[in-house]
Order: C-alpha cells, then structure tokens, then sequence
C-alpha cells in the first residue's frame, strides 16, 4: 500500500479500475496502514474468476490430473473443484447455457449432472436474459482424442508449452520438458531465465500466438529492426531540451519495448536450439505421417534405433503408433514389443495441409463443426435434461482431463471464417506432450 500510494495519486487511482486481492485464508493478511475506510464511488460488481485465463477463447483449471481410484471415475474433491469452476466460468460469460455431453464417457456425464444441478441451486446467479438462439455447454474427455496432445506443435504458443511449459502465465528456459534424461544434447544451463508470456500486457505475443514457426523467426527480425530504429532515433535527437523531454516522456513505452524484444529474442531463440538438438522437425514429419496413414513401421522402426534421439522422444513416437494402429489387422503388437525391447526401454512407457508438420487436425473442431451445423449426433452427444434444435451461435467447450493450445489455436481460426459463432474452450488442464504420457502411464491397460 505505501508503495502504491508513493507512485499514483488520488485522481489517477480513481481512473482506473484498482483491485486489492488476498486469499481468503490467508490469516497473516497485512492491514493497509493509514486506509481508516474504503469509499466507492462508482458502481462494483462481483466478478467470477475461480478459473485462470489463458487467451481470450481459452481457460483452465490448472488441476492436473482428476482421474480418481478407478480409470473412469473422478476424484471426488477435484469433480467438486472443477464442477465450482466451470460455475464461474459460465457466470463470467453470463451464460446459462443447455448441456451436452460425451455419452461414452463417465466423467463427462457425472460432470454434466454436477453442473445441472449447480445451475438449478443457485437460479438466480443464472438468471440471465438468453439470446434467441440458446447458449450450449459441450462437456468432452480428452480421452476420446489422446493422440493431439502427443503431437509436436508449431505455433508459439503451443511450442513454449511444449518445450519449456506454461505455468501461470510463467516460462522457465532452464526447464527441459521434452526429453527426461541425462543423456540428452546439453543446453545452456546459465542461471535462471524466467519470463511472463501475457497476451493482455505483451502486443508482440498477442499477435504470434498462433504464428508458425517459420513465421515467427521473421516477426521476431522485424521486432527487433524496429527497436533498433527506434534506438538509434533516440540516439540522433537528444540534442536539444525539447528532444530530452521527448525521450523522458517516450522512456516507459521505450523501456517496455526493450523488455519485450529481449524476451522474445531469448525465447524463439531457444525454441530453434531445442528444434535442431532433439531433431525435432525430422520426429514431426514421422508423428505427421502416422496420423495421417502416410507412414511405415520402417521409418518408426529407424528413428526408434537412432542414438541420438531423446529417449523420452522415442517413447513419445511409440505411444503414437501404438495409438494409431493397434486396432489395424496388420498390427503385430509382440513384433512391436520385441522392437521396443530391442530399443532399450520398457513397453510399459508406453490447417495448412501443404505443411509436413501441421497435417493433423484435432478431432474436437469436427465435432464443433457438427455442433454448429446441427449434425452432431444425440445418440453419443444427448442433452441433459432440455433439448433444443436451434443451431448454437454460442458454445463453450470443457473437456475433462485436459484442453490442448494447438486446440484453442484451431478454434480460433474455426470462428475467424464463421462469423456470428463464439467458442470459449476449458478444461481441468492444458496439456503438453509430456503430461499426457504421465497420465497415459495411468490408464496404459485401458489403452494398449
């Protein structure tokens, strides 16, 4: 509070919108010295933020996994948990919306009657005038789809998740989550390096969330031009009184341009040196042609024998196979262990469609697009309780165990060429490569 009070006044304060948080627990909260009364002098409303924020289309719950005794059963404090924060996202939309549900699912069902019957307790939170064409809640789990969390991803957002992980808006470059292991290429390890990534606060990662990766090496050349034209302007005109006063007064905007660049710098350059170390795009180009059908068990069979592929890496490629072709007639599930065997670890570890590396689409935006035309089946999707045959114009998605950024990325892009039609997506958590081959690890006899 003094450090507030020492750097705003009184005016500036009353501009702005100003929030004092705490927790609720917390019982060493520190009074607010000289602050005998709070006066408000404008209109306060209550905001429902029992979730976190990740992009203007996506959140989460940040809860890891929810998977209880049983392999399709919750744990029962974390269905209470996640049922509470679906609530407040659903009140912070100011939505009441009709729900629908992934039949083949128990969570997703046990979910869906949770909801219904928090929305039916608390009528008058949910008292809100409904647009002509009902709001719809699509309850999913991500086990309906394990492969899309598998993948190597190539947008910005996606990649530092994937290479580094996100954690509340926070990205550690010491912290190594593709490989696992000892053995892996060295990476510069020269202190702490941790970042804020925010697309509220930083322009440049506003605009290249979902930039590829190709694109993005290109942005990140302009950015920094331009600060260092920017620079050297400053440099040539600080000749004069005016010219000084100007630069004091451009200096925060200046100074927070500087922070951005030297970030991103750092970043994307990284991302390119993991991309090279762990021979990333070649492992892209081979998950690629396995999803899509376009592969062999003989390119797998090579890259699993590779000594310089990360172990973890390998398992990760397996796990997809397996996924992927354990059902097919051709697939000789004790000539794949022997290989596995053979590679040195334990089986039990187990759209741009012109680019090699982005061919996959996750499944979740043809189910979407079924939603929004009106062809989504009832008979795996039914409605709890009150149906309806309006097609939605406003959908929020919550997949239990886990929403992907390569998700969010693809449904953003879905609403941008259909306008008129929102989706907010949510989940118990977001996924990278590595959380979803611990979770695998979970339900591996359900699976293979």
């Amino acid at each position: 509070a003094g450090m507030l009070s020492s750097v705003v006044s009184q005016s500036y304060l009353l501009e702005n919108e100003v929030y004092l948080t705490d927790f609720l627990a917390n019982v060493n909260r520190e009074e607010i010295g000289g602050l005998k009364c709070l006066v408000f002098v404008r209109p306060t409303a209550e905001y429902f933020a029992d979730f976190y924020v990740l992009h203007e289309n996506h959140a989460s719950l940040q809860l890891g996994s929810v998977i209880g005794q049983q392999l399709n059963s919750w744990n029962r404090k974390l269905l209470c948990r996640s049922t509470e924060g679906l609530g407040a996202l659903l009140l912070s939309l100011r939505k009441r919306p009709l729900i629908r549900y992934d039949r083949a699912s128990l969570m997703a069902t046990n979910l869906a009657h949770e909801i219904h019957d928090l929305m039916e307790k608390e009528e008058g939170l949910f008292d809100f005038r409904q647009s002509d064409s009902s709001p719809i809640l699509l309850i999913l789990d991500r086990r309906f789809d394990l492969i899309t969390p598998l993948l190597l991803q190539w947008t910005y957002q996606a990649m530092v998740h994937e290479i580094f992980g996100i954690s509340n808006g926070r990205v550690n470059l010491d912290v190594d989550a593709l490989s696992g292991s000892l053995e892996d290429p060295p990476v510069n390890k020269s202190g702490t390096r941790e970042h804020v990534i925010c697309t509220g606060q930083d322009a440049f990662y506003r605009d290249n969330v979902d930039s590829t990766f190709g694109d993005l090496g290109e942005n990140v050349r302009m950015l920094v031009q331009t600060f260092q034209e920017r620079t050297l302007q400053h440099q040539s005109q600080l000749d004069s009184i005016p010219s000084m006063k100007r630069f004091i007064e451009d200096y925060p905007e200046y100074r927070r341009m500087s922070t951005y660049v030297s970030k991103h710098v750092a970043l994307v350059g990284e991302i390119s040196k993991r991309v090279e170390a762990f021979n990333l795009l070649q492992l892209s180009e081979i998950e690629q042609n396995i999803v899509t059908n376009t592969g062999n068990i003989q390119e797998v069979t090579f890259m699993l024998q590779r000594e310089d592929i990360a172990h973890r890496l390998k398992v990760k490629l397996a796990i997809i196979y397996a996924l992927c072709h354990s059902q097919s007639p051709a697939f000789d599930f004790l000539s794949f262990i022997d290989l596995l065997r053979n590679c040195e670890f334990s089986p039990d570890d187990i759209s741009d469609n012109s680019n090699v590396y982005t061919r996959h689409v996750p499944p979740i935006l043809d189910i979407v697009d079924s939603l929004v035309r009106g062809r989504l089946p009832l008979s795996n999707y039914p409605f709890l309780k009150s149906p309806s045959t309006d097609r939605p114009q406003e959908i929020i998605v919550f997949m239990v165990n886990g929403t992907t950024y390569e998700e969010a990325s693809y449904l953003r892009k879905y609403c941008q060429l259909l306008p008129g039609v929102s989706v907010v997506l949510a989940g118990t958590t977001v996924h990278n490569s590595s959380s979803i081959m611990d979770e695998l690890l979970q339900i591996r006899d359900e699976v293979l």
